[in-house]
């Protein structure tokens, strides 16, 4: 009787936990997708995005998922062109092309329950310029007119000679209050329309660690049913 408890226990927290640390329904985190937004006509080259090929790039307004800040300059998908995209094609870079700026930003909204997150991206430089590929990153209230950071907020930058290839970056937050929240990616430093570049965001709900203890009983708890067993 205390095996099946044990087990049922063991199977019910195990079923929490990967419930708690499955990915969220981040759309087109890694920049690849087409599907709605594939007749959109690039701003600069004019290409289509789903008619992108190698070696091509072009600046849209929106993306699947995505958008762009009002005013400024868009978001430039690159195909493979100035390095190897971390996910199969598409990689984003944020300092586009002046209208009337080069530097921009792109949004998301997500809605998240209370609990621990993880937000993670892959990010390299572009240039051997200091202060020239930065990018700020934040998840702020969906309905805050401040935009001042609510969860989490940071910098990455650096220059390209510190980069042999796409580093990942990954930051835990908290949210208390269950609502649609806005992550955001802007471009810092000069605005030359090179930069550094963006691929693979997601967010992942974590567990908490009091789940993570009771997991651990859990597996004490299997692991004496088995001495016992072995000893019968």
């Amino acid at each position: 009787m205390k095996r099946i408890f044990v087990m049922f226990l063991f199977t019910s927290l195990l079923a929490g936990v990967s419930a708690t640390s499955s990915a969220l329904p981040l759309i087109n985190g890694n920049f690849d997708s087409t599907g709605n937004y594939s007749p959109n006509t690039g701003l600069v080259n004019h290409i289509k995005l789903n008619e992108m090929t190698s070696g091509q790039w072009d600046v849209y307004d929106t993306i699947d998922g995505w958008r762009s800040g009002d005013d400024e300059s868009g978001i430039e998908i690159q195909y493979n062109t100035v390095v190897t995209a971390h996910s199969p094609n598409f990689y984003v870079e944020l300092d586009s092309h002046p209208t009337p700026t080069s530097n921009s930003s792109i949004r998301q909204t997500v809605f998240l329950d209370p609990g621990m997150y993880n937000l993670s991206f892959w990010y390299m430089a572009r240039t051997n310029r200091p202060n020239d590929n930065g990018i700020d990153f934040g998840i702020y209230n969906n309905d805050s007119e401040s935009q001042v950071p609510s969860l989490l907020s940071g910098t990455v930058d650096g220059v390209r000679a510190d980069f042999k290839d796409w580093l990942e970056y990954s930051y835990s937050f908290q949210v208390e209050t269950a609502a649609d929240y806005e992550l955001m990616f802007a471009a810092t430093g000069e605005a030359n329309t090179v930069g550094g570049f963006l691929d693979d965001v997601s967010i992942v709900a974590t567990p908490e660690p009091a789940t993570m203890l009771l997991l651990g009983f859990g597996l004490i708890g299997l692991a004496a049913i088995g001495r016992n067993n072995m000893k019968k």
